[in-house]
């Protein structure tokens, strides 16, 4: 018991270690999110724009819902999301250690500790976790729902009726495609009850998860107009597996950590595992289809780790388990520690690569698209003060502007038409133009769609008024009229330091 506290505790030193180096990146993405919460706030509605149309850009109504708090309290919202987002990281380590625990069912109860410490201990220290954890995206709480849900499933003991329906509505409204692991475990259950407390349970799903579900899908049909979110319709699934590679990616580096204790646990199964098992083998089908963008950081896998870290307890408890038949109860202690040294080496190899790759992000951020949104803000939001742009998260979000998102992410018709056509992007009058050029000083875009874009703008009358560098080859051209009152206000502080 000491040494599974000490190693919890060692745990968290180096989880918190590892939030302080990434603690500045915030994705891009996130504050697409903001931006929704914000308009919510306000009384406009979860829209991207106050004009219509409605675009329903964000996946995560519950993520949505709770970043309008800060909002509404005046609070700073990127800080309340990375706060908001460490805590759930923490409660989600501790519900894998419970997970953990349920599943060594049976062992000593030192190995079960031990086992579940372990497991916790992997999942806290990786080195991803710290990056969702203050990413200001829904990752982390949809991986604390999906891990609350797992252990609510293979616990022993009576779970209160409602609790299993409530925590698969939730983990619904904060990831659309991990209803597929709601439904999982549902099912799982649903096999495992007999006679009336099956009934039972399934009047509780029709209430507490069936119901509201389609109540809110029938909300967001209406509201929306559109079956899906916009980011479906822009990822696409299909039949085709786009996702294969970064499945195969996600995979190589949860063989690493997790390799030799899930083997060891898929090959003894036990009732309590495979819950866990199929509500991950479900979600990683789904996720082989759909292409990953702004997948950093495998952040559509992520909340799948809890529940793989979790299942590879159940090989650990049946290792030490082994040892302490076969060695004694002395050299149990030295098995845990050789098992915390095979997890925790690839995690240790890879922080160096997470820090630099995402501390580099938060620098390229500042620099170019907080940097643009908050010069933007200084220019009264109103009519003719409209912005095109495809990376439509800070810069829309700091200066409040209406915006043509020319991904798609949060405006209809392109994320219908696959491409934002320059005829549509200038019927909206944009004053401002953003392209991404992998050059500073000739236009080279990173996609070949804004290739297009760019030469309707000079076709227009529009010059660059300078650029902003995010990264090395990524670079934000800023395309307006040059004698503008816009154009020599946007030249006249991009002269300054940043």
């Amino acid at each position: 018991m000491k040494l599974a506290a000490a190693t919890v505790l060692v745990a968290l030193a180096l989880a918190a270690f590892g939030v302080a180096q990434v603690w500045d990146f915030t994705c891009d993405d996130a504050f697409i999110t903001f931006r929704y919460s914000r308009n919510l706030a306000r009384g406009v509605g979860p829209t991207f724009n106050t004009e219509p149309p409605r675009a329903e850009g964000y996946t995560s109504f519950l993520w949505m819902a709770l970043a309008s708090v800060p909002h509404l309290t005046g609070s700073d919202a990127v800080v309340a999301a990375k706060v908001m987002g460490v805590g759930l990281a923490l409660l989600t380590a501790a519900t894998c250690l419970a997970t953990a625990w349920s599943l060594g069912e049976g062992a000593d109860p030192a190995d079960r500790w031990l086992s579940a410490s372990l497991a916790a201990t992997v999942f806290a220290v990786y080195p991803l976790t710290a990056v969702h954890a203050v990413s200001g995206m829904d990752t982390a709480l949809a991986a604390f729902l999906v891990s609350l849900l797992g252990w609510l499933v293979v616990r022993g003991g009576r779970v209160p009726a409602p609790a299993i329906p409530c925590c698969a509505l939730l983990l619904g409204l904060a990831r659309p495609e991990l209803n597929l692991a709601s439904l999982a475990f549902i099912i799982a259950v649903f096999r495992r009850l007999q006679g009336d407390g099956r009934r039972r349970f399934l009047r509780s799903v029709l209430l507490w998860y069936v119901l509201p579900g389609a109540l809110y899908f029938a909300w967001r049909v209406s509201y929306y107009g559109a079956l899906l979110p916009l980011p479906f319709y822009v990822k696409g699934a299909t039949l085709e597996p786009r996702g294969l590679l970064s499945a195969l990616y996600f995979g190589v580096e949860v063989a690493g950590c997790f390799g030799l204790l899930l083997a060891v646990a898929v090959v003894n199964l036990n009732s309590r595992c495979v819950p866990i098992l199929s509500a991950v083998l479900v979600v990683l089908l789904y996720l082989l289809h759909p292409e990953h963008v702004m997948g950093f950081g495998h952040r559509f896998f992520h909340p799948l780790v809890p529940l793989i870290a979790a299942l590879s307890a159940r090989g650990a408890v049946l290792l030490l388990s082994a040892v302490r038949e076969r060695l004694g109860a002395r050299r149990v202690a030295l098995a845990h520690v050789g098992l915390l040294v095979v997890g925790l080496t690839p995690v240790v190899y890879h922080y160096q690569f997470v820090w630099q790759e995402f501390r580099q992000y938060a620098r390229g951020m500042g620099n170019a698209h907080v940097r643009l949104g908050k010069l933007l803000s200084k220019y009264a939001a109103g009519e003719g003060t409209v912005l095109a742009i495809r990376d439509a998260g800070a810069v829309p979000y700091y200066s409040d502007w209406e915006t043509v998102d020319c991904a798609g992410l949060n405006d209809p018709h392109i994320a219908r038409a696959g491409v934002a056509a320059p005829s549509y992007v200038f019927e909206r009058r944009p004053c401002l133009v953003v392209l991404q050029s992998r050059r500073p000083d000739k236009f080279q875009p990173h996609e070949a769609s804004e290739q297009a874009l760019f030469d309707e703008c000079v076709r227009r009358g529009m010059s660059s008024v300078g650029t902003l560098e995010f990264k090395r080859d990524y670079y934000l051209w800023l395309m307006a009229y040059p004698d503008s009152a816009l154009a020599n206000a946007l030249k006249a502080e991009l002269r300054r330091p940043g």
